[in-house]
């Protein structure tokens, strides 16, 4: 009896600790968590114990077999995680250059103000091209030198 207690008790401290520590997970990250971890590694097991079997024959005692098959597993599954990786990351730098040339698509054009220096000449700025086609007081009324 005072061992299924103390059993009760490491149960019931380590579900505390563990809902106290952890952060609450919502609804969507539990099934992206299903989606994309323990469905692809329960197919990764399920292949990985179809080829144990098919390698261990009917007799069922070559330990050798099943360790290379074991370790080929793996090694299958670094390489997809490695590839997985470097695919989400180009993606990822893809899509951070698309944002940074739509940024400068959308910047707005900074004008120089009227009678304000020229960035290349230092002097003031007294041309008024932008005025072109309109009468000469009507230009001096908008910018005045």
């Amino acid at each position: 009896m005072l061992w299924f207690l103390m059993k009760v008790f490491v149960f019931i401290f380590v579900f505390i600790w563990l809902r106290g520590t952890l952060p609450r997970l919502r609804y969507d990250q539990f099934m992206r968590f299903g989606w994309k971890v323990l469905i692809p590694v329960s197919l990764a097991w399920i292949i990985v114990v179809a080829i144990a079997r098919y390698n261990l024959g009917p007799e069922g005692n070559d330990v050798m077999k099943v360790l290379v098959a074991v370790s080929f597993a793996v090694l299958l599954l670094i390489v997809a995680s490695y590839a997985a990786q470097i695919r989400r990351d180009r993606r990822a730098e893809a899509q951070e250059a698309a944002e940074a040339s739509f940024a400068a698509i959308r910047r707005p054009v900074r004008r120089r103000p009227p009678g304000a220096p020229d960035a290349r000449s230092g002097t003031a700025g007294t041309d008024h091209g932008s005025c072109s086609g309109t009468g000469a007081a009507r230009c001096l009324r908008s910018h005045p030198s």
